[in-house]
């Protein structure tokens, strides 16, 4: 969430750039603004594409403020299933 608590509205940016796979990352949305007294919700969502831990930083841009580094810190695991079948001699 981008809470704004002042009383002037900001626009904010999400800055994926420096992520080092594409679409490992994804932002919804990458911008906007957000009015006086609300909240912003904004979702992360992860898709690691490699089962193993993965460790990655963007930038949050927020008004003329300097930019704030996000980590993501997460293991890409993947549910397996192993089956055996009787054969036919």
């Amino acid at each position: 969430m981008i809470d704004n608590v002042g009383k002037v509205p900001f626009e904010f940016n999400i800055n994926l750039s420096t992520v080092s796979w594409a679409g490992v990352i994804e932002a919804y949305p990458m911008n906007g603004k957000v009015m006086s007294g609300e909240k912003f919700k904004v979702t992360i969502k992860f898709n690691p594409g490699v089962p193993m831990n993965i460790n990655e930083m963007f930038l949050v841009e927020v008004a003329h403020y300097p930019a704030e580094w996000f980590w993501v810190r997460a293991v890409g695991t993947y549910p397996g299933c192993i089956l055996t079948f009787p054969r036919d001699e």
